[in-house]
């Protein structure tokens, strides 16, 4: 993406103005180090101009990039409480940057809820049984059915792991029991 002041300005004030998110390019903040360092060298071309437009340029174009991230910060914190509530994922124009951020505050959440509401859930909270298993291939990281992250697993470790999770890896083949 090629970036320019017209297109930064652009997207602050339509993130300023929207309660979503706004569609950036999946490139836009790796855009950014070469952008801000053109612009950099342009100041050092005119440093001995009396045109101070450059200076403020800069300083224009850090006070947006600054909102912009907040602005987005904040909406994907949102969009992760939301999460939490209705149980619908909302990653609609997240970089995946974004949206990597977006699951693991999703985890943390969810952990904490599940914390907080322990005394008030009326119900004893069900222990899970812990099965012993063989891994029989690598496994990268992922989110398991009670929300909280596994792995990743290199093939012949040996793990302790849920019940739930230890029938679907002895089901796809991907471990066995220890007995």
């Amino acid at each position: 993406m090629k970036l320019s002041y017209e297109l930064i300005r652009k997207i602050h004030r339509q993130e300023k103005e929207s309660v979503e998110l706004i569609r950036i390019d999946e490139d836009f903040f790796d855009s950014l180090p070469e952008y801000i360092q053109e612009e950099k060298d342009k100041l050092q071309e005119m440093k001995n101009s009396l045109d101070d437009s450059v200076v403020r340029k800069l300083n224009n174009i850090k006070g947006m990039l600054e909102d912009i991230i907040y602005s987005r910060e904040k909406k994907i914190i949102n969009k992760a409480i939301m999460k939490t509530k209705n149980n619908e994922d909302d990653t609609k124009n997240m970089t995946l940057e974004e949206q990597k951020i977006y699951y693991k505050l999703v985890t943390v959440l969810q952990g904490y809820q599940k914390f907080a509401k322990g005394p008030f859930d009326g119900s004893e909270q069900e222990k899970q049984k812990i099965i012993k298993l063989k891994i029989l291939q690598d496994v990268p990281k992922f989110i398991g059915t009670d929300m909280q992250e596994y792995g990743p697993f290199t093939k012949d470790e040996e793990i302790e792991i849920i019940d739930p999770i230890a029938k679907i890896f002895i089901k796809k083949g991907i471990a066995q029991n220890i007995v």
